[in-house]
């Protein structure tokens, strides 16, 4: 297909990524922001992925509406929001189908569909006066001033950032999350930044509603950190949960809570030796190990897997906890193996698979794609796939977490 061609047609199907699937003269292209059914003019990218511009919905799907965000179509956070809640969730729902090769997984999605993100990654261009998210496809920083699918407190510190701006000189990110204490801010800067940013990001943490503002600029082993140390989140068991500042953690809190615990519903540690891989501080670690007969959790972030402990200890649990990488780890035999790795997925599964040698395997995925290479992983190592369940963390989007429980033949 040649560059920049104009093509119509109509969308078959969403590929696992959650882009349309249009197949024109020349072979299929995929396009993002679009529903089956529709028919599209497109622009054909001039790379060797076969990506598209939207030009044009010729003829709309039903479930097509108006965005309520004015900057939807030019923000790159919510390219679905175009699209009605109930439909949005049955194409998950079949694009989780297609991908698990299970007819109808379940779907937990939440009533909350705006206001519902307590994290939150931005990117700034201090010399520009530009904080915001990324265009799609683009390194363009669009502002805003609203965020719909933010929480009240993290739209109020995405506003107070802003007029910390003209004091940093860098580029980077700001990590935003919303805990029990008020907002943390974590800034990432490319660059060495100006007594006057200390200053400045310091009267900030003393702002109402801020828990933590921390810096990081190249050069320094640690960022500098105005507040508390760490971020508290409400834990799937309804207790406070430590993390790193700007650490991960789920963005959904209700969407959370029904995937830790669908894991320890279909884990069934109670009695039985669990190896849980990629365990944060410990988001699905507290609720295994209240019945588990033993628990290894090994996390590669040290300070995560610190956090970890602190956790289970505040609880009064014991598991023994490693702050090592899935891939080095010496990992000992275990009737269930938990993991959750990151978006890449993980190459080790098959030598995981034949240490732990489990009977059970409860694996977590926020990528589709790199669940169906583990699947694949899995099934070639004697596993098959009992129960799969789909987690709608990021409405407006087409991203999706996914639960499967594997069991060996």
């Amino acid at each position: 297909m040649s560059a920049r061609e104009i093509v119509e047609g109509v969308v078959e199907e969403l590929g696992h990524g959650g882009d349309g699937r249009v197949v024109g003269p020349r072979g299929a292209l995929y396009v993002p922001s679009v529903l089956p059914g529709e028919r599209v003019r497109v622009r054909a990218g001039g790379g060797k992925r076969p990506l598209a511009e939207l030009l044009e919905v010729l003829e709309p799907s039903p479930a097509r509406r108006a965005a309520p965000c004015p900057i939807a179509a030019r923000c790159g956070g919510c390219p679905w929001m175009e699209f009605d809640e109930a439909t949005a969730a049955e194409e998950k729902r079949a694009m989780l189908a297609r991908a698990s090769g299970v007819a109808e997984p379940r779907l937990f999605t939440s009533e909350r569909a705006l206001r519902y993100r307590r994290r939150a990654r931005l990117h700034f261009d201090a010399g520009r006066g530009k904080l915001g998210y990324r265009a799609r496809r683009s390194h363009e920083i669009v502002g805003f001033e609203r965020c719909l699918v933010l929480t009240d407190a993290l739209e109020r510190a995405a506003g107070l950032a802003r007029r910390v701006l003209p004091e940093l000189t860098g580029k980077g990110e700001l990590a935003l999350a919303e805990t029990l204490d008020g907002a943390s801010l974590v800034f990432d800067s490319d660059r060495a930044e100006p007594p006057s940013a200390y200053r400045a990001l310091e009267a900030l943490a003393a702002e109402e509603g801020v828990a933590s503002v921390a810096l990081r600029v190249p050069g320094l082993p640690t960022p500098s950190v105005f507040g508390r140390p760490t971020e508290r989140h409400l834990g799937p068991d309804g207790l406070p949960l430590e993390t790193p500042l700007g650490g991960f953690v789920q963005a959904h809190a209700d969407v959370n809570e029904a995937l830790a615990r669908t894991v320890d519903e279909w884990a069934a540690p109670e009695g039985r030796r669990v190896v849980e891989l990629f365990a944060g501080s410990g988001n699905l670690t507290v609720l295994l190990a209240r019945t588990a007969a033993s628990i290894l959790a090994v996390e590669g972030y040290v300070r995560a897997a610190e956090l970890a402990e602190v956790n289970l200890r505040a609880r009064g649990l014991s598991a023994r906890v490693l702050g090592v990488d899935a891939e080095r780890a010496k990992l000992p035999r275990a009737d269930v193996l938990v993991l959750d790795p990151p978006r890449r997925g993980f190459p080790e599964l098959e030598r995981a698979l034949d240490r732990t040698k489990p009977t059970t395997v409860v694996l977590v995925s926020c990528d589709l794609g790199s669940m169906m290479r583990e699947l694949g992983t899995l099934r070639r190592a004697g596993f098959d796939a009992k129960e799969v369940a789909g987690f709608d963390m990021f409405p407006q989007t087409p991203h999706l977490e996914a639960v499967v429980r594997l069991e060996a033949r």
